[in-house]
């Protein structure tokens, strides 16, 4: 599913995964006391960055609670929030809970954001555009890879210490259990070499 947002504050775009709502053994290897201490340091993560103009990218695993529950969670998120399906996101399927969001992916986003600092070259010669390819999976190669594309996933719970290229896991054990701002994403991706040129191509 492709996504253009213009004239947007990228100061005010962010991404997040795997949030694990309700889960107790994410929240024994997080090393919380009970879930609700878990839940509550993820939502306070969330709200201390977040504004309520923010745009909010969720990239799958949110929660593991029933429907009314998550709704409950939902309704304390500052934001506007799109989704990409993990492989345990039923609860959010459910119609009170997919209303909370502005659009509902079943695979992948390819997000494209104009950002007068972006490396790649836009179909528009006039302007510069980020493309940011969004799943809840990481991958190997991604579209417009080779041409300086991000991509940005969960699921791996920070198992990958350093993952292909401009690719970056964007889950909560791996960015400090608040989301990130695609402002910070690109000033990590700037040190970061693109694994699908070589090393000539690079210079």
């Amino acid at each position: 599913m492709y996504l253009y947002l213009k004239n947007v504050d990228l100061n005010d775009i962010f991404f997040i995964s795997d949030t694990h709502w309700g889960h107790n053994l994410m929240r024994n290897k997080r090393n919380f006391n009970t879930i609700e201490e878990m839940d509550e340091a993820l939502i306070e993560g969330w709200n201390s960055v977040v504004k309520e103009k923010s745009i909010v990218f969720c990239l799958g695993d949110m929660s593991w609670y029933n429907p009314t529950k998550t709704l409950e969670i939902l309704n304390r998120l500052n934001g506007t929030k799109y989704l990409v399906n993990g492989n345990h996101d039923w609860p959010l399927e459910k119609a009170e809970c997919k209303k909370k969001f502005v659009l509902v992916a079943d695979s992948r986003i390819e997000l494209e954001l104009d950002d007068n600092e972006a490396v790649m070259v836009s179909r528009d010669p006039n302007k510069k555009t980020q493309l940011i390819v969004l799943d809840h999976y990481p991958m190997v190669s991604w579209n417009k890879a080779y041409h300086g594309s991000y991509h940005l996933f969960g699921h791996v719970h920070n198992r990958i210490k350093q993952p292909l290229g401009l690719s970056m896991d964007v889950g909560v054990d791996a960015i400090g259990y608040q989301p990130i701002s695609y402002v910070e994403v690109r000033k990590l991706m700037a040190l970061k070499v693109n694994h699908e040129k070589n090393e000539d191509e690079q210079r």
